[in-house]
């Protein structure tokens, strides 16, 4: 199969709600702390999404594959706003609901070196298994300008840590956090790979 990445901002609009239906089922149980209404998850990450730090895999045009990244000067889901909460969830509870999630997605982070973390990475469900995020990781350690790429997986995913893992990727850090537990997610496992062995 060949496949194709390219930003988001070098895709049709059609191409960009596809992309965003993708993260979304992807990572809904993770966002779905947000919202359990997939259609407005959608609409809220569509709306947010820096179109120059999200990358999709194609395949015949098709959207298949997701992945969004932040560095120390931008974030995935940095253009995340207030306006959208009130369209999405009205007045009353946008503004509570912004100011609670939106630092966890807007906020710029340090990172040590030329880092970059990679906040979403996605298949279509009918492409699992079929290497689209393996493309897609391939594609940032050749094509961007990272020295080091880190990553979070959570204890109760271990399939995600193995796929990270075969990709190269260690375990640096793992944090327990309560309301993850909770959630049923469990620890939060930071991975990071070196991406300049990776282009060696």
């Amino acid at each position: 199969m060949e496949y194709k990445v390219c930003k988001l901002s070098e895709l049709s609009e059609k191409q960009i709600d596809c992309a965003a239906s993708i993260c979304t089922e992807g990572l809904y149980n993770i966002l779905s702390v947000i919202s359990k209404d997939k259609v407005v998850l959608k609409e809220l990450f569509k709306e947010s999404f820096d179109n120059e730090m999200n990358y999709a895999c194609l395949y015949n045009d098709e959207v298949i594959g997701f992945m969004g990244l932040s560095d120390s000067s931008a974030r995935a889901a940095g253009k995340m706003k207030q306006e959208s909460f009130e369209r999405l969830f009205g007045a009353r509870k946008a503004k509570m609901m912004y100011k609670a999630i939106s630092s966890a997605f807007t906020k710029l982070k340090t990172y040590s070196g030329n880092a970059v973390e990679i906040e979403f990475l996605a298949a279509a469900s009918h492409f699992r298994g079929k290497g689209v995020g393996t493309q897609l990781i391939h594609y940032l350690c050749s094509n961007l300008p990272y020295e080091s790429c880190v990553l979070d997986v959570y204890s109760k995913n271990p399939d995600a840590k193995r796929f990270y893992e075969r990709l190269g990727f260690k375990v640096i850090k793992v944090k327990s956090d309560w309301t993850l537990r909770l959630r049923g997610i469990g620890k939060t496992i930071t991975m990071q790979l070196d991406v300049k062995k990776i282009q060696k």
